[in-house]
């Protein structure tokens, strides 16, 4: 029986590729919710009245300011938690059907500098012993790197990156 080393390869990097999703996945599921309880402490210490109107014992105490700027953080915590409620959901329907040709979402990336997960930046992880930094679309270095492939080079901050692998 002659085995196919080229799909056991693919196999295996997606199996690595997956485990590196469960780890970005656990720790966004986990600043979702820090994130949602924070802007519902927000949003629940400003009041949740939508016709602003006084409450009982607050009139002429000052507090209005203070409400104001609960209800503004809450709401701007809120949408960030929102956002990271729907990369969690991209992440949960990502299918590892194939290796990515190019970088973008959900490419893993590995260079002659380090290991590189597109996806909300959280913070690194490591998996079967190798450190994978989880990088932003928005980041600075993700603009130099998008749409490169296998093969090429990058440069951010006057260092020269050489794409070894991409999945």
């Amino acid at each position: 029986m002659k085995i196919n080393l080229h799909n056991f390869k693919f196999m295996e990097v997606l199996e690595v590729k997956r485990k590196v999703v469960a780890a970005a996945l656990e720790q966004l599921e986990e600043l979702y919710q820090d994130l949602k309880e924070s802007a519902d402490m927000k949003l629940n210490a400003a009041g949740t009245d939508e016709d602003d109107t006084v409450s009982a014992g607050s009139f002429g105490s000052g507090d209005s300011g203070n409400e104001d700027m609960s209800k503004e953080s809450g709401t701007a915590i809120m949408k960030e938690a929102e956002a990271i409620k729907e990369v969690i959901q991209v992440f949960k329907n990502y299918r590892f059907e194939k290796i990515h040709q190019e970088i973008g979402l959900l490419s893993m990336v590995i260079t002659d500098r380090g290991n590189f997960f597109i996806t909300r930046a959280v913070k690194s992880v490591s998996v079967d012993g190798q450190k994978y930094f989880l990088m932003a679309t928005d980041a600075p270095i993700f603009s130099e790197m998008e749409g490169k492939k296998k093969g090429e080079s990058f440069t951010f901050n006057n260092n020269t990156f050489k794409i070894k692998d991409l999945y």
